[in-house]
């Protein structure tokens, strides 16, 4: 049970890379849309800054993730708490993005992706799991 909440965490964590380097990036493409929609140029301005500030936001929480992957495949109990507070932060920041509109990958993706951390969540407190984690112990 471990393992599949570990797999999922890993494809969570390269996903969230992955769509905080698509957001950061877009920053040029994102800003014309804006102005295209009618949108003045200091609400678009604004717009960018806020999806950038959110993109590396996503990276780093993709890099924390991915870091911790090792500690909680070993049974690191201090690890798999930082990782499921990790993928909650991670689940608070995509639904204020989403709600914002600020979402530069389709909305589709995000939810897939919260839903994805949120098993693995779940799946390491299964009590599979915290045998794992009670052996790993002594």
């Amino acid at each position: 049970m471990l393992t599949v909440a570990v797999v999922a965490w890993a494809i969570g964590a390269m996903a969230l890379i992955a769509l905080g380097l698509i957001g950061f990036t877009s920053g040029s493409d994102l800003r014309q849309a804006y102005l295209d929609q009618g949108m003045s140029s200091d609400s678009a301005n604004s717009y960018v800054s806020f999806v950038r500030t959110l993109s590396v936001v996503l990276a780093l929480l993709g890099l924390v993730i991915a870091a911790l992957l090792g500690a909680v495949r070993d049974g690191g109990r201090v690890a798999r708490r930082i990782v499921v507070g990790v993928s909650g932060l991670f689940a608070a920041v995509s639904f204020v993005s989403l709600a914002a509109g600020a979402v530069p990958v389709p909305p589709l993706i995000v939810v897939a992706l919260i839903v994805l951390l949120v098993v693995a969540s779940v799946l390491s407190y299964r009590p599979a799991a915290g045998a794992w984690f009670a052996r790993a112990r002594t």
